[in-house]
């Protein structure tokens, strides 16, 4: 074992990394006596060198990764790879219960686990520098110790493993086998392109043979004073195992699979534990091994105590020491387990209640040095018709020796036990927010890893302690959940995650669902019809004016008030709105406000939102904020423009709401008060707004179509929500008010700029296909449709924080907008591509004059297919380019008076601003030769000069 030490040398600067990432194989197939490699039988290299930011595409043997200049554009190049591989067997982790079947003859019960890599963001930089001596490989990575790592390295790289030289970087430090895989992947690209390479690990990556441990359970006949046990049976996981480079390149390597060794359980039960074909060296085998067992024992134990009309708990404290006793004690007090609760509850949902234990013994070799007991406690809601499954309640508690993690901390702890709970019920939510790019975990679809330590924002760093949580402590979550399922429904789920889909398939077999409906109808009715009248009168009350007294002002909330989860959330919540770009003047302080923002009602200026008491929102409580996002209405009582789009952020969940709050509080405040917004009446007397509100507003929160499928309508959420994209690109009407139906998406204007149609209203000479969107998000420029401008600009910036599973979402939801035209083949798009650039060519020797000279020396080095421009990455054909084909010039105008700047600063080349360089009718003898020449089919632009002037007098963006 080699033990991290801090980098001794300091990591390579921003500007000279590249960055990698490597297509996996959808499987390998791990085994105890060795692991046959999969086989590459084909890559297309051209389908990711076409792509913005490749700098090369490095193959050797199976090993096949991509050198960009953006992390963003490595793993967007990476998953563009064509490739076919060989098919291998696939390993699967399944467990031979014969020596339990045999031990007590009795048939066992099985539950399955799924095995998953730890949900750690990480990034690994690898640097070959060579020298006379000699080449040396330094490696930088967050890794708990290096182990055998340099040794395969060197066997990678062909080098001695004294020429590696690894190093710890800073903050929490990991032990992942994905890591060391990251590793042997930057080595390997750095030695391709002689350059340092990062190359980053995100919780959402899959991972080939991220199988399941299969466990079973058996129960043992009572002997003596003896209570009743358990037997169990489970694969060992195999920790450790080559980095996957030197599987897939074929490197001769000798290794160790090591199996780990059974773990000791409560309750007397037995362990029978085996090295299993097809186990998965993912690291923390161990603790998925746990995992896997405390869900079936559990679940089991469970089972058995309601066959025997014995309660839970109950069963429970028969078989326990006194610790683990008073801790199980200490949580159904907490969780009320005493008190009886209906099964039925008078809004038709089925109600349960789950109880759950776990206990890690310290072992003799030192890994886990601190014993730890846990019990969890969860009420859950079940509605039977469709299966949807929410936790209700969780009262959780831990007990171990680590400093603070037993009581102080105990409120953070179970706002992360609840996150955790949320995950395990498996799905994806409209409001689920997975990482972005070097992000951390905060919802991801389906994955089970235990919450992460995070980092707190530096300006609270020193209010907030670290949240000390022992292995044990979540362990008793998916028992726990699927015992309260159980509860409610009598169905038993064994295997996480409990989605609605497979509850509701076990519910229709039983036939529960049916027979319970038509017992509750009449009860629901009533309900609902309850609920309108309170509905009703509560809005109203609202309408009556009491929806605009001011709201008292409040300190600031505490800094451990929000786990540090919920304000990653937040931040993400954040960057999708690009709340950053409105509320920052040119040069100012991020959030501190005094952005002016023309409107045709006069200039409105935004505000302070960072936590300063005075001049921010430092005195806002959750109610003030919550009443301004779905109201707009101030903390005061005074109404706001709707230039703020709270008519969008009405949209928002209430989760993504509360993190929005509490990412915006957690940052450092700032005193700067904005320039008041003082309008022409009627526009000033902001009371009237109210009517405004009641004819255009509709504040309720979004709802999900059922008849569309998820990331449909996490795309709609994104894009009618937070993104609030109709503000720029719907049409107003004279009230200021988005136009509704038909004229949804259907162009607009925001800052002197042109927001084009979208969907069926386009009129972009290529179709938009969900790709080139996604491509036009995620990297601010498509190839058959030009670059992002204006403030188009700065939404990219913000998309770029987010996963790539969301901006994809938002390309899938825009590409099947509601009444939308349909989708374009592949082929289409190409035909009409292939039209418009021969059109456009043969017009080049016909056409001249003023505007064609100017094209040939501005514009042609870059932009005229043929010739070799400086900056190849800006070559994007003209004929394709929407704002050519536009029914107004502005666009095009704003672009050349002043210049682009990418969104992704590595990806393109800037365009240079002509604003100094050229008077307004050389502008507008350009523009018309460009219209002329690029967009032949449509009208010349009349008053070309005029409108030179109009935007060359607007504030540049």
């Amino acid at each position: 074992m080699i033990p991290t030490r801090l980098a001794a040398d300091p990591l390579p600067d921003e500007a000279a990394l590249l960055f990698g990432a490597v297509a996996r194989p959808v499987e390998v197939a791990w085994e105890v006596a060795g692991n046959p490699a999969p086989r590459l039988l084909q890559v297309d290299a051209g389908s990711a060198e076409r792509l913005p930011g490749v700098v090369r595409v490095v193959a050797r043997e199976s090993f096949v990764g991509v050198v960009a200049r953006t992390p963003v554009a490595a793993r967007y190049a990476a998953g563009a790879l064509k490739l076919q591989w060989a098919p291998l067997p696939r390993g699967n982790a399944t467990v031979d219960p014969s020596p339990v079947v045999g031990a007590q003859g009795a048939a066992s019960v099985l539950y399955r686990w799924p095995l998953r890599p730890k949900a750690s963001a990480a990034r690994v930089v690898a640097q070959l520098r060579r020298s006379p001596e000699g080449a040396r490989l330094h490696v930088w990575a967050p890794l708990e110790d290096f182990g055998d790592l340099p040794r395969a390295l060197g066997a990678l790289l062909g080098l001695d493993p004294a020429a590696v030289v690894m190093m710890g970087t800073g903050g929490d430090r990991v032990a992942d086998y994905r890591v060391a895989c990251a590793a042997a992947d930057a080595a390997l690209l750095a030695q391709a392109v002689d350059r340092p390479v990062a190359v980053d690990c995100h919780p959402e990556d899959a991972f080939p043979g991220a199988y399941w441990h299969t466990t079973a359970v058996s129960r043992l006949p009572a002997h003596g004073d003896t209570a009743e046990r358990l037997a169990v049976s489970a694969p060992l996981g195999l920790p450790q195992a080559p980095p996957l480079a030197l599987v897939l390149t074929g490197t001769p390597y000798s290794h160790r699979l090591a199996a780990s060794s059974p773990p000791a359980l409560p309750y007397g039960a037995q362990v029978h534990a085996q090295a299993a074909p097809g186990a998965v060296p993912l690291g923390h085998a161990d603790h998925a091994l746990h995992e896997a067992l405390v869900f079936a024992l559990e679940s089991q134990l469970d089972e058995n105590a309601r066959a025997a009309g014995q309660d839970p708990v109950q069963a429970r404290l028969q078989q326990l020491d006194e610790r683990g006793a008073a801790l199980v004690r200490r949580v159904a007090e907490r969780a009320g387990w005493s008190q009886p609760r209906p099964r039925l509850r008078e809004d038709g949902l089925a109600a349960g209640r789950g109880f759950a234990y776990a206990q890690l013994f310290a072992d003799s070799g030192g890994a886990q040095a601190v014993p730890g007991w846990s019990a969890w406690a969860v009420d859950v809601v079940v509605d039977e018709r469709t299966g949807d499954v929410r936790v209700e309640r969780v009262a959780m508690g831990q007990d171990s020796g680590m400093s603070g993690a037993d009581g102080a901390d105990l409120p953070r702890l179970q706002a992360e036990g609840e996150a955790y709970a949320r995950r395990l019920l498996g799905g994806k939510a409209f409001d689920d927010w997975p990482a972005g790019p070097m992000g951390q975990a905060v919802a991801t679809d389906g994955g089970l890893a235990l919450p992460q330590a995070l980092p707190v924002p530096e300006a609270r760093a020193a209010l907030q302690p670290v949240l000390q949580v022992h292995p044990a402590a979540m362990l008793p979550a998916a028992a726990a959940i699927a015992n309260a399922i159980f509860d409610a429904t009598g169905v038993r789920m064994r295997e996480p995650p409990f989605t609605g889909e497979a509850l509701l398939g076990a519910l229709r077999e039983r036939g529960a669902a049916a027979d319970r409906q038509r017992s509750r109808q009449r009860t629901r009715s009533a309900f609902a019809a309850l609920g309108a009248m309170v509905v009703g009168a509560s809005a109203a009350i609202f309408a009556g004016g009491l929806g605009t007294r001011a709201i008292a002002p409040t300190v600031p909330p505490a800094a451990n008030l929000y786990s540090v989860e919920t304000i990653e959330r937040g931040r993400l919540v954040a960057a999708a709105g690009d709340c950053v770009a409105c509320h920052t003047a040119p040069g100012g302080v991020p959030n501190a406000g005094g952005l002016a923002l023309p409107t045709p009602f006069g200039t409105i200026y935004s505000t302070n939102i960072t936590p300063d008491a005075e001049t921010g929102i430092g005195a806002w409580s959750y109610a003030a904020f919550e009443r301004a996002m779905r109201h707009g209405i101030s903390r005061d009582g005074h109404r706001l423009y709707p230039a703020f789009p709270y008519t969008a952020f009405a949209r928002l969940s209430d989760g993504d709401m509360q993190a929005l709050y509490a990412y915006l509080m957690a940052q450092a405040p700032v005193a700067q008060r904005a320039p008041e917004t003082r309008l022409d009446f009627p526009f000033s007397a902001r009371p009237l707004l109210a009517l405004w509100n009641a004819a255009f507003h509709d504040a309720s929160s979004f709802r999900p179509d059922p008849a569309r499928s998820a990331q449909w309508n996490r795309g709609a959420y994104l894009v009618n929500g937070i993104g609030h994209c109709g503000a720029c690109h719907t049409p107003r009407n004279a009230l200021g008010a988005e136009r509704g139906a038909t004229a949804f998406l259907s162009g607009g204007e925001a800052e002197g700029w042109r927001a084009p149609a979208l969907g069926k209203h386009s009129g972009a000479p290529i179709p938009w296909t969900e790709e080139a969107l996604y491509e036009y998000l995620r990297f601010g420029s498509s190839a058959e449709h030009g670059p992002a401008g204006g403030p188009m600009r700065a939404v990219v910036q913000g998309l770029s924080q987010l996963a790539e599973s969301d901006v994809r979402a938002m390309a899938h939801y825009l590409a099947h907008l509601p009444d939308g035209a349909a989708a374009p083949e592949q082929n289409q798009v190409e035909a009409a591509a292939r039209r418009l650039q021969q059109r456009s060519d043969a017009l080049s020797p016909v056409l001249n004059g003023p505007g064609a000279r100017l094209y040939e020396g501005a514009c042609a080095v870059c932009h005229e297919p043929g010739l070799g421009g400086l900056v190849p990455e800006a070559k994007l054909p003209l004929a394709f380019n929407t704002n050519l084909h536009d029914a107004r010039p502005d666009n095009l105008i704003q672009v050349l008076l002043h210049g682009i700047e990418p969104a992704q600063g590595t990806l393109y080349g800037s365009m240079p601003a002509y604003a100094d360089t050229f008077d307004d009718r050389q502008i507008a003898d350009l523009v018309r030769y460009l219209r002329a020449r690029f967009a032949p089919g449509q009208p010349p632009w009349p008053k070309l000069e005029s409108d030179v002037a109009r935007v060359r007098a607007q504030q540049a963006h």
